[in-house]
């Protein structure tokens, strides 16, 4: 009587080419049922595992406590032996599924005639020591153990019917599409299908249908029922009955919205900064740390150094002259090694042509594959630097001739009053000599201010303070003619202004300490004080000139005054964009206050 044909479950996670192993157990006159992994087999065991003579799991490149694992949740008994394909050489998969009654080993290069021997073995022991209720028991643990799975299990799984309606769906899977089990009874894997991937599914479901394929893996987007869209990493195999038609298919699908998620999100913020590193109007480059070659350059790079990028990517940032050689290279790239990020630091570097430049090198730390990188970023300030020398040039140039011009303009000035003086000798009216000498003062006034800028280290700016004191006591001791009875108190903060500024404020110092000598104290002998005061408050600087003399005559209207001291006061005010305010009572003095903006 001939033998009945056996049937070969083979678990063969990562097929060879051309389905190799499974062809050699049919040459051998075996019936051979493919899955995919260890759900599949149990769906099919379960199905129709009354067909299976033996499991022969191809573990290949699991680690081999994965196999055993696995092996072990392959609860069909003695029954139906699990033969493991081992890796060459591998003795420590046999050495841990030495007290499993049921599993045996044979190594899976060890060619098909050994294979075959091995299975003809471990049927051998099957019949000797297998019994029908022992493979009842076993087909019952078998179908409790796959239900376990499938309804605990934390991956969405479905059985599917060949026409792609929902026979069976488990609860992780109804989670991740927001539907309720009775509502996917109604519904097909067509229909759950995102349009973007439905073509594509379709043929490759078509395929697995006639047998072409064993197994389809796919990521496929899926429409949730509130209208979302949810990714899912799909395995959908074909299960068979005894005679290889298709009964249905198990589909096991994993969530991976997040991951997916986040992959779009890499990949934007990788297009983001391609973008923005090769559009960047800064020089930029990516260096490795290891050996500080080249990864990679933007346009600007190559402007700046006028290499090609074919000519700059691998090769050694330093080697190319960037930074020079008249730089310590080595220093240069240690401070880079210890800093991390360095900012703005001032290097000379030569472009492809020769020529000796001024940069600016910045660098961070970044990561390029897993592999740490320099992003640098180079500035080129060599117009900037040649701009700012011929600048420092202009300006000192400049400041030679501006002392020049100060100091001939107090010579000037000194000769005005040195003329002045000798035509006042030939005056007989007093009227007259009062005119010359008010204006010897006025002009001596403006010669203290050139005097002082000439010998200042800045010859556009004088501190007032100092100024406004040597004249108060130069215009005192010229003209105090009290016997020593007028006093002179002066209260000065620290105020720096402009020579435009200086000079009317000069005039007016000299007109009211003139006028205040003149006219306050009309009696010789007579005791007073004359004070200058100088304060800044914000922007305003604020200058006062006071007595305690006799005071205006009563009646006096400042505002419409046109005595020539007040007019004068007035005028140089306003020319510096101040204002001037007169406050006086008659036996109490005079104040005169001046504020002009800084």
């Amino acid at each position: 009587m001939e033998e009945t044909r056996k049937t070969i479950l083979l678990i063969e996670d990562r097929p060879g080419p051309g389905g190799s192993l499974s062809m050699d157990l049919e040459r051998e006159g075996y019936s051979v049922i493919i899955a995919p992994g260890v759900p599949e087999a149990l769906h099919m065991i379960r199905s129709g595992g009354s067909g299976v003579d033996i499991v022969l799991f191809d573990i290949g490149s699991r680690p081999e406590t994965d196999g055993v694992t696995a092996a072990r949740d392959i609860p069909v008994g003695p029954a139906v032996p699990v033969l493991l394909l081992c890796p060459p050489g591998d003795k420590r998969v046999a050495a841990r599924t030495g007290g499993i009654s049921s599993v045996a080993c044979v190594e899976k290069n060890a060619g098909a005639a050994a294979i075959s021997a091995a299975i003809v073995s471990a049927l051998r022991g099957r019949d000797k020591g297998g019994t029908p209720p022992d493979r009842d028991r076993s087909l019952r643990e078998s179908e409790e153990h796959f239900r376990g799975i499938f309804e605990n299990g934390p991956l969405g799984m479905a059985v599917v019917s060949p026409e792609l309606r929902f026979m069976d769906v488990n609860p992780a899977f109804c989670d991740m599409l927001g539907f309720m089990p009775d509502e996917m009874s109604a519904r097909s894997l067509r229909g759950i299908t995102h349009r973007d991937h439905a073509a594509v599914d379709a043929g490759n479901i078509r395929r697995l249908a006639s047998g072409e394929i064993s197994v389809y893996r796919a990521e496929t987007r899926f429409v949730r029922k509130d209208g979302d869209t949810v990714w899912g990493n799909v395995t959908l195999s074909a299960i068979r009955d005894a005679q290889g038609g298709l009964r249905h298919y198990l589909a096991m699908v994993e969530d991976i919205t997040r991951k997916k998620g986040a992959e779009e999100s890499l990949r934007k913020s990788v297009e983001m900064f391609n973008k923005s590193f090769r559009s960047s109007p800064a020089s930029l480059c990516i260096v490795r740390i290891g050996d500080a070659r080249i990864v990679e350059i933007n346009r600007a790079f190559e402007a700046t150094t006028g290499y090609a990028r074919i000519e700059l990517i691998g090769r050694s940032l330093l080697k190319l002259g960037l930074p020079d050689e008249s730089e310590n290279r080595g220093q240069v790239w240690h401070r880079f090694l210890t800093e991390g990020s360095v900012q703005n630091l001032e290097l000379r570097f030569r472009d492809k042509r020769g020529s000796l430049r001024v940069g600016l090198f910045s660098s961070v730390l970044i990561e390029i594959g897993a592999e740490p990188c320099f992003l640098v970023t180079i500035l080129d300030i060599t117009e900037n630097k040649m701009v700012h020398q011929r600048l420092t040039q202009s300006l000192g140039e400049k400041e030679v001739l501006m002392r020049e011009l100060q100091h001939r303009v107090k010579n000037n000035l000194n000769t005005i009053t040195s003329l002045l003086g000798l035509e006042m000798e030939r005056l007989t009216d007093e009227r007259s000599r009062q005119v010359f000498i008010n204006s010897q003062m006025r002009i001596r006034s403006m010669a203290a201010i050139y005097e002082r800028l000439y010998g200042s280290a800045d010859p556009e700016h004088i501190e007032l303070d100092l100024y406004i004191g040597d004249l108060g006591h130069a215009i005192f001791q010229a003209l105090d003619t009290g016997g020593g009875n007028l006093e002179l108190v002066m209260t000065l903060a620290g105020v720096r202004v402009g020579a435009h500024q200086a000079v009317p404020l000069g005039l007016i110092v000299n007109e009211l300490i003139t006028n205040a000598i003149k006219y306050a104290y009309p009696s010789s002998g007579v005791r007073g004080a004359i004070r200058i005061s100088l304060g800044v408050a914000g922007g305003t600087a604020e200058l006062g000139v006071s007595d305690d003399g006799a005071g205006l005559p009563e009646g006096f209207d400042p505002d419409n005054a046109d005595t020539m001291g007040i007019r004068l006061v007035k005028m140089l005010a306003r020319q510096i964009g101040g204002t001037m305010l007169l406050s006086t009572e008659k036996g109490k003095g005079v104040s005169v206050t001046v504020k002009f903006p800084l």
